[in-house]
């Protein structure tokens, strides 16, 4: 489970950097809008992953609730 948090988590940050560095450094416009769109698909592909995996553990946290109160 901590790797793929890890991974999630990574695929999250490179987004970012690849935003960051598309609006930071003067590039051509087909390698800014490159880095800007690929950085977003990134950012939300790893938000969506991460609410997924959350909401696995949150359903693994009830059933064990559910198994102490028996």
């Amino acid at each position: 489970m901590l790797k793929k948090f890890t991974s999630i988590v990574l695929l999250i940050a490179s987004g970012s950097i690849a935003i960051t560095f598309a609006i930071t450094h003067s590039l051509q416009p087909t390698v800014f809008w490159t880095l800007f769109i690929g950085g977003t698909v990134l950012n939300i592909g790893g938000v969506l992953l991460l609410n997924s995996k959350f909401r696995q553990l949150n359903k693994i946290e009830e059933k064990i609730k559910k198994i102490n109160k028996a």
